[in-house]
């Protein structure tokens, strides 16, 4: 349990679609602890907005300097939000020179 909680669903609100993505971040050879540390305000941060229900860092299994991100979102609006914000255009500005590639981004689609 990651002691966050839960957000609280309203059910007389109509059922929308999900939005999710998972984002790939390979850091470049001696830069794996700060691009962490960028990581992980950029999740702290991201948690705090409007709209998000999760929003996790990992570490790929087997590759010390490769992670992943996985976010979920109320909506579609709740996640252009967050890709046009300030902080998340700083954090890809400034991670850009810790990366051994670009960030890979996938936008995910709920099927069950």
């Amino acid at each position: 349990m990651n002691g966050r909680p839960k957000k609280q669903f309203d059910s007389s609100a109509p059922p929308s679609p999900l939005t999710a993505s998972l984002s790939l971040f390979e850091a470049k050879e001696g830069f794996e602890r700060i691009l962490v540390e960028e990581l992980t305000k950029l999740v702290r941060r991201s948690r705090q907005e409007a709209g998000c229900l999760l929003f996790d860092l990992y570490r790929v299994s087997g590759k010390s300097s490769s992670f992943a991100l996985y976010e979920v979102w109320e909506l579609r609006e709740a996640m252009d939000a967050h890709l046009g914000n300030l902080p998340t255009t700083q954090f890809k500005v400034a991670s850009a020179r810790y990366l051994a590639q670009p960030i890979q981004v996938f936008e995910l689609e709920e099927m069950m």
